[in-house]
């Protein structure tokens, strides 16, 4: 049984134990009291467990689960397994909550009877360096599901974050038997987010930014290997797949294509290939963009505007990849990838 106006708060821990005090206390000192939180601890090899347990045994409302690693997605779903809320909001344990966070939404979602509440963000990048990211899609407006097709999914292709799911709370029913895709680097949460958003009757934005999202080099996004940004370069392209056939079964068509303007994840990961000389690693995704006319046209763009772009793209990536010493060598690795694609 749910409990009414209960907010379960999901929280995947994963070797995050020099954040998850200061996650935990914004979320336990919050002044609305009626919440549980569910720490999954996903295979820590760190003190996180530790954490979890002394926290656990000070508050009744929290409740533990030690799993075995398996990744984000299947500590989440574990998470909704055991969620007892009517309401449902992802937290990552690096991550912290303004105290009024929950208070103000929920608020809002009893007035406005919302099935999706969707708030703005701030990235820390460090203690002095902090950026608001806002949404550019109507607020402070209920948007109903006959208005989707008109005032909602343009901006699945032109906004940042649009489908984050740490910056929502999501109704449970709305929620059903939807679960986040496994063994998927990337975009998990979009594809999530979706299917939530096409089970729900309204959605609304408010851009407060209540949650504090910290940039942690040590996390499974930031923790960077060949290996992986072949593997995300796939799961974006699974993802992209994935997300405009739902799109298109609600008969929303578009000339964009969702995963290049929202989340330029598979050319980054192209770019990184490409410069670490990872173009026979990736060579077996070919048969992948062969069949993506989109991605062809934009692999040509980059190798068209590589010179006016080399700059900022070496400025972007880590340390590095600063091996490169000339321009040259980044077209030559992008015109060989893209002859095999022809």
């Amino acid at each position: 049984m749910k409990m009414k106006d209960r907010v379960s708060i999901i929280i995947p821990v994963y070797n995050c134990s020099k954040f998850l005090n200061k996650c935990m206390e914004s979320i336990l000192n919050q002044d609305y009291t009626n919440i549980e939180v569910i720490l999954v601890n996903d295979g820590s090899t760190d003190d996180s467990l530790k954490i979890c347990e002394k926290i656990q045994e000070k508050d009744s409302r929290v409740v533990v689960i030690n799993k075995e690693n398996g990744g984000v997605s299947s500590a989440r779903n574990e998470g909704l397994k055991n969620a007892t809320g009517e309401y449902i909001f992802f937290v990552d344990g690096d991550d912290y909550i303004d105290l009024d966070c929950i208070r103000k939404c929920m608020e809002i979602i009893k007035e406005k009877n919302l099935d999706i509440l969707k708030f703005s963000y701030v990235k820390e990048l460090s203690k002095k360096i902090k950026r608001k990211y806002q949404y550019s899609v109507p607020v402070n407006k209920k948007i109903e599901k006959k208005d989707y097709k008109e005032e909602l999914y343009p901006y699945v292709f032109t906004t940042n974050d649009f489908c984050n799911v740490t910056i929502s709370i999501i109704k449970r029913n709305i929620i059903g038997n939807t679960k986040f895709k496994l063994n998927t680097l990337i975009g998990e949460d979009f594809l999530f987010f979706i299917e939530c958003l096409n089970q729900s009757n309204n959605i609304y934005f408010v851009n407060d930014c209540f949650y504090h999202y910290i940039v942690n080099e040590e996390s499974a996004t930031h923790n960077f290997s060949k290996e992986k940004s072949v593997k995300k370069l796939s799961d974006s392209l699974f993802v992209n797949t994935e997300i405009n056939e739902i799109l298109l079964e609600k008969k929303y068509d578009s000339n964009e294509k969702y995963i290049y303007k929202c989340n330029d994840s598979i050319f980054n990961n192209l770019q990184v290939c490409i410069m670490n000389n990872n173009y026979n690693m990736y060579s077996k995704y070919i048969d992948d963009l062969n069949k993506n006319d989109y991605l062809q046209k934009k692999l040509n763009e980059i190798y068209q505007y590589l010179d006016k772009n080399v700059r900022k793209l070496l400025q972007k990536q880590k340390l590095e990849f600063y091996k490169i010493k000339t321009k040259t060598r980044i077209k030559t690795c992008i015109k060989k990838i893209v002859s095999k694609t022809k």
